[in-house]
């Protein structure tokens, strides 16, 4: 009867052991889930800076959240008038939303910013590649443009991402 017990007595302190250790594995899971949005969001509003603001508004681009994207990038643009990059993006968001025009002159505004930034002259290349128009003049001119945007990204960052996806466009011509 004593070793009954104990054996039970036993059992139960393995089971709670082992659900305290659960609980305790499923609270570290969550606070390592906290996503990168969360601790971007939590580091702007710690200190909404230029840098802290673009960070986060790359995660919301690539989870296609462009709202938010194009806000905290104007806000990064706004803090810091010469960060092309986030002009850049912005202007491509613009672009999507199919306002060619503005995003046009978003995107000269990118480059104009800092004409050797990847970000502005990529986005700036795309957005002249693929504004439809049947003028073909206008066609020629967006051509040129975007081959010299993409000429450039080559030359100053030829290892980026940027190149790779335009080495992948021009193989594709």
């Amino acid at each position: 009867m004593f070793w009954s017990a104990t054996a039970i007595i036993f059992v139960i302190g393995i089971a709670v052991f082992v659900n305290d250790s659960k609980s305790t594995s499923k609270q570290a899971r969550k606070a390592q889930q906290k996503s990168t949005e969360e601790l971007l969001q939590e580091s702007v509003d710690e200190s909404p800076s230029n840098s802290n603001l673009r960070r986060l508004a790359k995660t919301q681009f690539v989870q296609e959240d462009f709202v938010n994207a194009l806000k905290n990038f104007d806000e990064a643009a706004r803090l810091d008038p010469k960060d092309a990059e986030s002009k850049g993006y912005g202007a491509y968001i613009v672009f999507l939303s199919g306002q060619d025009e503005l995003a046009a002159q978003r995107a000269n505004d990118a480059v104009n910013s800092n004409p050797d930034n990847p970000a502005a002259r990529f986005f700036r290349g795309i957005i002249y590649l693929q504004t439809e128009t049947s003028d073909e003049a206008v066609k020629a001119s967006n051509q040129a443009i975007a081959n010299a945007d993409f000429d450039v990204v080559l030359k100053v960052a030829p290892d980026s991402e940027f190149a790779t996806q335009i080495e992948k466009l021009r193989s594709n011509n």
